[in-house]
């Protein structure tokens, strides 16, 4: 490890040390206040708000009406009064209230530090699974659990109350499965994430562009018998206003963007770099487009189950047309997994400079409005590509197989 990243775990601790201290420093600080309020005058738990009201709406029998903005707004303000200043779109569907409706059985500030308390602790286990079953970032466990602890989406993720843990909770799952070469439930458990079709969209791309069969009919099965379950509590015109809900989605982009130094993706990096929309949204179908095949080479040619999760993750962290700060969390096990394999792969020193850069991008939303650029895009693009580049198993298997004296065909026929 020292000398591939020119530093030695002992550096690197301090550094993840420091960087940890000043985070939750700040954020402790930030909520220190007798009133419901933050310093930075947002609600406490800031869009915990949304969740908690979706969960009140399901717990008073009012789930039929998950897309009713007048509703949802009466419910809100009937929970938390104080949360005048805030208001959210209906962009979730039936499900989401239906299992946050426990929540919605206590107070707004029980529900809260449950909620808190539970995503922070379901992220550890999954990242120390993840770390665990990597063969070098194993050999350095305390300190890879530190940088997941100061992973600045993880934060934004804790002061936010969002729910991207539960996509981390799909994303790890879903690896663990293809490790042991059950390639049908990998599948069904990405499909899971239809509750959040944006997240879920950029993988079923990939997966038919890959044509892995095996995966992208399970979570097909899986997103479409999640949905349809809840027309059981909305009936079968619930379900068809969710569909025109999706379907609408794109349309909500000046409202979900409010503020653009906080998204991520090439969607935010084109609306912010290109001041014609028009221009803007052709530049990002395009990369988005070239992400999504780009991910799909590699997991066709790589064997190795990290490699392809992490071009899915980061091709999903590119294409996906709205992705926030908090979201960045899914990258957590995406950086075990590539820090694992820079350090056993004979790679550029820019690749790891470039993870570095990657881990910190998220910090960067204060200069975002000058940059007019978002610095995490960059970053995880030359990342895929990296990917693309340096860890090609079929070159490899060539490359071996010319130097002893065998074709390449032979050597990939006798691949395991």
């Amino acid at each position: 490890m020292a000398r591939r990243l020119r530093t030695n775990p002992r550096e690197l601790r301090g550094q993840v040390i420091a960087l940890g201290v000043a985070l939750w420093v700040v954020a402790i600080v930030n909520a220190a206040t007798p009133t419901p309020y933050l310093r930075s005058g947002q609600i406490r738990g800031t869009d915990f708000v949304q969740f908690y009201t979706l969960g009140r709406l399901a717990a008073s029998g009012q789930i039929a009406r998950f897309d009713d903005f007048d509703t949802i707004r009466r419910t809100q303000l009937a929970a938390v009064p104080e949360a005048t200043n805030v208001w959210f779109p209906p962009v979730y569907g039936p499900q989401v209230p239906l299992v946050l409706a426990p929540l919605g059985w206590l107070s707004y500030n029980a529900a809260l530090a449950l909620w808190v308390t539970v995503s922070a602790g379901l992220y550890f286990v999954l990242c120390r699974v993840v770390i665990v079953r990597c063969e070098q970032v194993s050999k350095h466990r305390g300190l890879a659990l530190l940088a997941a602890a100061a992973f600045p989406a993880f934060w934004q993720l804790i002061q936010h109350g969002q729910l991207t843990v539960v996509a981390v909770a799909a994303i790890v799952p879903a690896w663990l499965l293809l490790r042991s070469g059950r390639d049908g439930a990998a599948g069904a458990v990405l499909g899971l994430l239809v509750y959040k079709p944006p997240l879920l969209a950029p993988i079923l791309v990939v997966l038919l562009l890959a044509r892995a069969w095996r995966l992208l009919v399970p979570a097909v099965i899986v997103g479409v018998a999640e949905v349809a379950v809840t027309g059981l509590w909305v009936g079968l015109d619930g379900l068809q206003r969710y569909v025109l809900l999706m379907w609408h989605l794109p349309s909500m982009s000046s409202l979900l963007f409010t503020k653009p130094e906080q998204a991520h993706g090439l969607k935010a990096f084109w609306t912010m770099l290109v001041p014609a929309p028009a221009l803007a949204l052709v530049l990002y179908a395009a990369s988005a487009s070239a992400v999504v095949v780009l991910a799909a080479m590699i997991w066709r040619r790589s064997s190795n189950p990290a490699v392809r999760m992490s071009a899915l993750v980061l091709a999903v962290s590119l294409a996906a047309p709205y992705l926030f700060v908090y979201d960045l969390t899914i990258l957590a096990p995406v950086w075990v997994w590539l820090v694992d394999w820079f350090l056993t792969r004979d790679v550029p020193p820019t690749v790891g400079r470039v993870l570095y850069a990657g881990y910190l991008a998220p910090l960067a939303a204060p200069i975002v409005p000058f940059l007019h650029v978002q610095p995490s895009v960059p970053c995880f693009a030359f990342l895929l590509w990296a990917l693309w580049r340096y860890d090609d198993d079929a070159r490899s298997l060539a490359r071996h197989s010319i130097a002893a004296g065998r074709s390449p065909r032979a050597a990939t026929m006798s691949q395991p």
